[in-house]
């Protein structure tokens, strides 16, 4: 039975060629059902034999998915940079991301812009930067480090991402609302508002398979992903409505103090950092020296063969403080701990999330450095 069904899926699901079958009226549907819950490596796996590592995979009559699914760093650049006015997101987008308001990831055109001018005074001020610097410097000295030193002690298994997780929705949050939610703890406190993230992350990538009509009955009628949506969105709502109050409250405490389109494009970052042919042979090798040039010095790769930040003009306005926030972290964590994966886990496989995270985690013990030559951060 099992060899029938082995063979079965394939012949119905793809061509001999292993590109996904689209059929009439339903597309590509019954693959993507089938493959659900591995859609980052099977979209991996029909782009390794598509041609030019690109396929246009289309949805059941109603359905939003009408996409070209691309890893080719040629179509990102074509896409991000060279014609980045005629890729807009576009209303389709907008109604999948709905949760995201009408902010600048939803946003096109002179309203993009207009946030981005904004975003990017705020981002690149002196003082708000130096306000993160201390921040980041505070949540690492006070919750970071002591609680891998706890970790350590007790040579307790524990997931790194979800560690590192917490750490960055509390600095996001710290700066954002002016409010440190305590997310990282040692007890691992259940936070609603990042649990209500999670659940609307899963949520955001199932409505990019689901056909419209299914959409609205399911909102219609309060049921399958839309209920959860819906419950989440009420949770994130409430969130930021106390994390706004109190940052008003303690604003007013300080003053009192002081003063009395027809189709889209989907570009696979799965695929995009284990293509052969973009890094070589060994692009599945944890190969650190790979970022080197002979002279040691840092190689430069065009950003748009890996584009975890964007590219273009939509590029990430948080990349340098990203970068600044993971230094931090790396000149906190590894002259102090030594951390390595537990024994018995698992390979990481993706979640499917339009976050690419781990669908298990990391699973690590954390251990002291006997030549832990920092005290302070």
């Amino acid at each position: 039975m099992g060899d029938a069904v082995a063979y079965v899926e394939p012949c119905m699901f793809r061509h001999r060629d292993g590109l996904p079958t689209n059929w009439p009226v339903v597309g590509a549907l019954p693959a993507i059902t089938v493959k659900s819950g591995r859609v980052h490596e099977w979209v991996t796996e029909f782009l390794r034999v598509a041609p030019g590592m690109s396929h246009v995979v289309r949805g059941p009559w109603g359905s939003p998915v009408d996409v070209l699914v691309t890893a080719n760093p040629a179509d990102v650049a074509h896409v991000f940079t060279a014609n980045f006015g005629n890729y807009p997101k576009g209303e389709d987008f907008a109604a999948v991301f709905d949760v995201l308001g009408d902010g600048i990831f939803n946003a096109d055109g002179e309203s993009w812009a207009f946030q981005r001018r904004k975003a990017h005074a705020l981002l690149f001020d002196p003082r708000f930067r130096s306000a993160v610097a201390a921040s980041t410097a505070r949540k690492l000295g006070e919750g970071l480090v002591p609680l891998l030193d706890g970790l350590a002690a007790t040579c307790e298994v524990v997931d790194l991402q979800d560690v590192f997780m917490r750490l960055t929705f509390d600095l996001t949050a710290m700066f954002v609302f002016g409010v440190d939610p305590g997310c990282l703890a040692a007890h691992f406190p259940r936070v609603p508002f990042a649990a209500a993230m999670d659940e609307a992350e899963a949520v955001l990538f199932y409505r990019h398979v689901t056909p419209v009509p299914w959409l609205r009955l399911q909102t219609y009628l309060n049921i399958g992903h839309e209920r959860k949506m819906a419950k989440a969105r009420q949770v994130l709502d409430a969130s930021i409505t106390e994390f706004v109050s109190l940052r008003r409250e303690r604003a007013a405490r300080a003053d009192t103090n002081a003063d009395g389109t027809d189709a889209a494009d989907l570009l696979t970052l799965y695929l995009a950092c284990q293509d052969e042919a973009v890094w070589g042979k060994d692009c599945l090798e944890f190969r650190p020296e790979r970022w080197l040039t002979e002279t040691g010095r840092l190689r430069h790769e065009p950003s748009y063969k890996f584009v975890a930040f964007n590219v273009g003009p939509r590029t990430c306005i948080g990349k340098d403080l990203a970068f600044t926030q993971m230094k931090a972290v790396v000149a906190a964590v590894v002259p102090r701990f030594r951390v390595e994966v537990a024994a018995g886990a698992t390979v990481p496989i993706p979640k499917m999330s339009i976050i690419l995270h781990m669908k298990d985690g990391l699973k690590v013990r954390v251990h002291k450095r006997q030549d832990d030559a920092l005290s302070t951060i």
